[in-house]
């Protein structure tokens, strides 16, 4: 019978602080004790939060493992739903997948702490490249330039559900929230955070008012934390 088991003394990869919407990426060796081959290795990966409550992450299924072969298992697990402290478990050949002499060496838990993003996003708005007072008077075709910018690179501000724009009309009440249509309002997502570029959005509104009205604009944002 073949005996497979996690051997992290002869590889092992893990980040054990990162920071919210980082990925951590979990390596490990895996390796066959026996002359016995075994098939593609399944891995099952769960996290348990720091509520206590266990997270199902998924499995992944690895190539045959041969008599006295080494399997470098590699994992990628996204921390934006997970802040502070959790524990990563995982189980190699799960549920009997597959005949093996002995079970517990397969079992690993690991502890990771997620720093929370706290911290808001910066929102500004101008017309026509220039900063305004309330009450300014502006163009009737005003180009309004809004940008929101966050600190955290893991996050990219990527979504236009993130930010919404609203115009109060003349004599009304009530804010009408503006669509995003591509044309009157446009949305520039952040791209290529990662990479060490800035992680900022920018959107382009170009409403068309009448002269000698008063307008209000509202303008709404979020990080992908939920940050205001």
């Amino acid at each position: 019978i073949p005996e497979a088991a996690l051997n992290p003394v002869l590889y092992s990869s893990f980040k054990d602080s990162l920071q919210q919407g980082e990925v951590l990426s979990y390596g490990v060796a895996l390796e066959n004790l026996t002359p016995y081959p075994m098939d593609s290795m399944l891995v099952s990966y769960n996290l348990i939060d720091k509520s206590g409550v266990q997270v199902n992450l998924g499995s992944k299924r690895y190539r045959p493992l041969a008599g006295n072969d080494t399997l470098m298992i590699q994992y990628d697990i996204p921390t934006r739903t997970y802040p502070k402290t959790n524990t990563l478990f995982i189980e190699a050949n799960p549920n009997d997948d597959q005949v093996e002499l002995y079970h517990p060496n397969n079992l690993a838990l690991k502890s990771f702490y997620v720093s929370p993003d706290n911290k808001n996003p910066f929102l500004d708005v101008t017309f026509d490249g220039i900063h305004i007072l309330d009450k300014d008077i502006v163009s009737a075709k005003p180009n309004i330039q809004i940008t929101l910018t966050d600190d955290n690179r893991f996050l990219a501000l990527d979504d236009t559900s993130l930010v919404e724009v609203f115009l109060k009309m003349p004599n009304s009440f009530n804010e009408e929230r503006i669509p995003f249509d591509g044309t009157i309002l446009k949305f520039y997502p952040a791209e290529e955070v990662a990479s060490g570029k800035r992680n900022q959005a920018k959107l382009e509104f170009k409403p068309t008012l009448t002269d000698g009205d008063d307008y209000v604009l509202t303008v709404k944002a979020v990080d992908k934390t939920g940050n205001t």
